[in-house]
């Protein structure tokens, strides 16, 4: 009987000893990133969960999860409680390419370099102000075009590469203000004036209204989508017709 007492402390004696060394030992988590940045390792007791970690990087593929397996087959659950030493492996895709289409420089159109600069063009100009065929000339049926020339470059935005310099823009939109300018000063037209018709911000035009004929104005015309540093120079963007 006593033997038999003996033997059951002992047994109790092992298991107790057994759960409490269990308890306290530290599991170690392996992170396979399969070339791309590098995961910590991480170190956790027996019976507790891991902290998932940031996403890791690889440049030309998107990250998509962690997986239990080498073959990818089943996906790592980070609730589970660790009661070994893991490794888990990282599922990659290939990224598609993002490229977008950014303005690179801006500048006046050659007819308005000569129209501004030259006064034989000037004179020209004023003499068939009420020709309403002649382009530059405000009238009731002849739309004034201020497209500036803009040099547009594409870029591929996740490697910040310039990809083509010399991309195909069909169309973009620009800010287009106008002035009317008077002895005293430049007044700011709003786009409902009773001396503006319409304003295409696509096509770059402004429509004035009969009302416009015989007065004088300046338009300035900027493209939209501007990067942050180039709003911080926009004065670089903008072009004006007088």
């Amino acid at each position: 009987m006593r033997k038999t007492n003996i033997l059951k402390v002992l047994v109790v004696l092992l298991l107790t000893t057994s759960v409490m060394t269990g308890c306290g030992k530290n599991n170690t988590i392996t992170f396979k990133t399969n070339g791309g940045s590098i995961v910590e390792t991480q170190k956790v007791k027996n019976g507790r969960t891991i902290k998932k970690p940031a996403d890791p990087t690889k440049q030309g593929y998107s990250f998509v999860s962690w997986f239990e397996d080498e073959e990818l087959s089943k996906e790592f659950d980070f609730s589970q409680s660790i009661q070994n030493n893991v490794t888990v492996y990282a599922k990659w895709e290939i990224k598609t390419p993002q490229y977008d289409i950014f303005v690179n420089g801006v500048s006046q159109r050659n007819e308005f370099v000569e129209y501004e600069t030259n006064k034989q063009v000037k004179d020209n100009k004023r003499s068939e102000f009420m020709d309403l065929t002649q382009p530059l000339m405000v009238g009731d049926d002849n739309v004034f075009v201020v497209m500036p020339e803009v040099q547009f470059i594409e870029v591929d935005v996740d490697n910040k590469i310039i990809v083509n310099n010399n991309p195909y823009v069909e169309s973009w939109e620009y800010d287009i203000t106008v002035f009317e300018i008077t002895e005293a000063e430049e007044l700011k037209l709003a786009a409902d004036s009773n001396l503006i018709d319409a304003i295409d911000d696509v096509n770059c035009t402004v429509d004035f209204s009969e009302e416009a004929v015989g007065k004088q104005f300046k338009v300035t015309v900027c493209p939209r989508k501007l990067t942050e540093k180039q709003l911080a120079n926009v004065e670089k963007y903008t072009t004006s017709v007088v």
